[in-house]
């Protein structure tokens, strides 16, 4: 995971790419970045993905992550583990890559 010192104007948006990714891939079309309710485990999951994309493929730090999702770094934290854990599961694996390979082809700017 690569960081960066400062924030990006940019970052909200990139965010937002990362939780439609997410959503799509995991059937949450009403997933809202800083929606702070728990209304259904895959909900949360999805936006633990979309954290851990905005990490990994943005470069974001979890502390602007934080910021973005309405969530404190802890919590994001915990989240980039639950998928990073995740990832020995070789469906879940092959639908991250799928999913990182496509905002990776995003446009920076």
């Amino acid at each position: 995971m690569s960081r960066r010192k400062t924030t990006d104007p940019i970052d909200p948006a990139r965010a937002k790419l990362a939780v439609a990714a997410a959503a799509l891939e995991f059937g949450v079309p009403d997933l809202d970045l800083g929606r702070p309710d728990h209304r259904a485990p895959l909900i949360d999951f999805a936006r633990q993905v979309a954290m851990y994309l905005s990490a990994c493929i943005f470069g974001m730090t979890m502390t602007r992550i934080g910021e973005l999702f309405g969530r404190d770094r802890s919590t994001v934290s915990h989240a980039l583990r639950v998928i990073e854990d995740g990832r020995t599961d070789p469906v879940f694996d092959a639908k991250i890559e799928r999913l990182e390979s496509w905002l990776g082809a995003a446009p920076i700017r």
